[in-house]
């Protein structure tokens, strides 16, 4: 995985979600992140045309394409900074 966020390469992945749902998924992987729990996979989903953290306990395959994408520009600190702006609105609409 760290070679494709190198490379910027476009992957594939078969990820089973903590409610047990199996879904494929296209996505361009931009950083590992550790927490206290969990690594995770911070990436750009193109099956769901927006940023997501995926579990790397939860990633079943991951196929590394030669395919490349331009890089998103975005450091995790404004990727966090967006979830909160996200997380903010919802809770005070």
């Amino acid at each position: 995985m760290q070679k494709a966020i190198i490379h910027i390469q476009v992957s594939d992945i078969v990820y089973l979600s903590l409610e047990k749902k199996k879904t494929s998924r296209k996505i361009e992987p931009i950083a590992l992140v550790h927490t206290q729990e969990n690594c995770m996979l911070i990436a750009f989903c193109m099956s769901r045309d927006n940023f997501r953290a995926f579990r790397l306990d939860c990633i079943q395959s991951l196929v590394v394409n030669l395919e490349t994408f331009e890089s998103h520009n975005m450091t995790i600190e404004e990727y966090y900074e967006d979830l909160r702006k996200k997380h903010n609105s919802q809770n005070n609409p």
